[in-house]
């Protein structure tokens, strides 16, 4: 199959893992971050040589036995033809709010929380249906969502298991993931923001951001579109990545 087709989302995430590296990476250092089985993992790589997302290459012999095979992205493409489209407007777009904005991050989460509003037209009125409004954004949004479990009344924990502008994420952290942020503001702000708020923590996993939702108390949409501590989260996380 030829680049532009899509790819399923464990599939998506072990191109993301592969993207992420500075250098080459093993079968095992793949498993290891995603929790999957070595087998599962080979069988996810060698679709993804197949499709030119990566090459396969051998590391040094350092004694008997066969060397280890070592992976590499071919470009960080990105699977989602869609998103290609895309990304060098969002690249150009961070560039110029760094190099302009007084406050790159605040202008982000201010940019963001009007694209999330656009969104989401319809209005929701309970917690778990802003929660799940939320998620539904973010997996037609291709990031891939993951709930994971915890206790009773405590936070929702979320793992972004795929960034569909990852490159310009890495490049431009405080604009692009506070955007993200803000994003996701905006669209549960209809008429239940006061349920929910939303805090989030970029790279802050191997191959995965984490995004926390919880009650909250009544906000102001200042408040809720302010540098708070929930975006500098964003900031602090991204900037030691």
């Amino acid at each position: 199959m030829l680049p532009g087709e899509a790819i399923s989302a464990q599939r998506a995430a072990v191109l993301e893992v592969v993207q992420r590296q500075n250098e080459p990476v093993t079968v095992a250092t793949i498993a290891h971050q995603l929790d999957l089985h070595a087998n599962t993992v080979r069988e996810h790589l060698d679709a993804l040589i197949d499709r030119r997302y990566i090459d396969r290459t051998s590391a040094a012999p350092t004694g008997r036995g066969r060397p280890a095979a070592l992976y590499a992205a071919v470009e960080s493409f990105e699977p989602d033809p869609r998103v290609r489209e895309y990304m060098g407007l969002a690249d150009a777009l961070a560039a110029y709010i760094e190099r302009t904005a007084p406050d790159p991050a605040q202008a982000a989460l201010e940019a963001g929380y009007a694209w999330g509003e656009s969104l989401a037209p319809r209005e929701v009125s309970a917690p778990k249906a802003t929660r799940d409004l939320v998620l539904t954004t973010l997996d037609e949004l291709g990031f891939s969502p993951e709930v994971a479990p915890t206790e009773p009344d405590s936070a929702t924990r979320v793992r972004l298991r795929r960034c569909p502008l990852l490159d310009a994420a890495v490049r431009s952290p405080e604009v692009v993931c506070n955007a993200h942020l803000g994003m996701l503001r905006g669209v549960a702000s209809r008429k239940a923001t006061d349920a929910v708020a939303l805090q989030m923590e970029a790279f802050a996993e191997p191959g995965a951001c984490v995004l926390l939702l919880e009650d909250a108390p009544d906000l102001s949409a200042a408040d809720r579109n302010d540098d708070s501590e929930s975006t500098r989260t964003v900031r602090l996380e991204t900037e030691v990545s």
